[in-house]
């Protein structure tokens, strides 16, 4: 699998005091044939992420911002919530009740930084949403003993797949601490119910950690793909930083090893000199693209890709 990167393509503008920084985790509905909306989560300044979203036009390897919203699609939960410190949408599907749009939600702990869950809204106009739940529909249970987060969620031959990272250890490094996670995966016939039992799709060792982003379908094949990095110094040594993977099915249950997309690492200089991660893959007029973050974990912006050769 081959991309080409077409450079930086957003970044906010800055004044916004709900989106002072970052543009992180883009997610994408396609509108029509040449345009899509591009939701990502912005930061405060006291670091709390919200969603707001940007439309674009893109037309070969053109790509134009044509609106940005700058109101908060929703605002963080009441204190005491799995989301009052940040959310952080991740993955959508269409309902005939509208669109449902799963997300991370942040709280912040005492003995560690944070914990995230998985959170459920749903909108009529993609515009306006509104929590499914008060509550998570997933969070640390038996199986997921840490955290939960960044879900990716389809529908594939009437079955509902939930893809998430799994965190199982909180880990101390130079008097900081760092989570490692793995990749899981839970089924279902309702998009609002994960009962069913969690499976590891990829575990790894305490070194290294890998998260999806995105889970499509390329003619019979199932490309699940991954953000991979270190579990320590991952902020700033190159070989350890964030890095775009994927491995594919072609049942959703057997999966390849993880692999490097060929197109898409860190270049080492501009938005993504360091880190490339959270990779959205998308159709549009029968050409598929990404966008994916650089630096910072989104805060140096958000680029755009072209699949060249599968």
């Amino acid at each position: 699998m081959i991309w080409e990167k077409l450079g930086l393509v957003f970044n906010i503008p800055g004044k916004n005091p709900l989106m002072r920084t970052h543009a992180q985790r883009p997610v994408v509905i396609p509108l029509d044939k040449d345009r899509v909306r591009v939701y990502f989560s912005s930061r405060d300044e006291f670091n709390r992420s919200r969603p707001f979203f940007f439309e674009a036009v893109i037309s070969g390897n053109r790509f134009e911002v044509t609106y940005l919203h700058e109101t908060p699609l929703m605002e963080l939960g009441e204190d005491g919530t799995f989301d009052d410190s940040g959310i952080i949408f991740s993955s959508w599907i269409q309902t005939n009740e509208g669109i449902l749009m799963y997300y991370n939600g942040f709280s912040l702990k005492k003995n560690v930084p944070y914990e995230t869950s998985i959170g459920l809204a749903k909108s009529r106009d993609g515009v306006s949403f509104s929590r499914v739940f008060l509550g998570p529909v997933l969070s640390k249970n038996q199986q997921d003993i840490i955290l939960v987060g960044l879900p990716n969620v389809a529908l594939f031959n009437n079955t509902f797949y939930l893809f998430y990272f799994s965190g199982d250890a909180w880990i101390k490094y130079n008097d900081r601490f760092e989570i490692h996670y793995d990749v899981k995966l839970r089924t279902s016939n309702n998009p609002n119910f994960w009962c069913s039992e969690a499976r590891h799709i990829l575990k790894t060792d305490q070194k290294h950690c890998f998260a999806p982003s995105c889970i499509v379908q390329i003619n019979s094949n199932y490309y699940l793909f991954l953000s991979g990095r270190g579990t320590f110094n991952f902020r700033a040594n190159f070989e350890d930083a964030y890095k775009i993977y994927y491995m594919v099915s072609t049942d959703l249950i057997s999966w390849s090893e993880p692999k490097l997309v060929e197109g898409l690492q860190p270049s080492g200089s501009g938005f993504d000199s360091i880190m490339a991660e959270y990779f959205y893959c998308f159709n549009l007029n029968d050409e598929w693209y990404g966008l994916y973050n650089g630096d910072g974990f989104g805060k140096s912006g958000i680029g755009l890709a072209k699949l060249i050769e599968i």
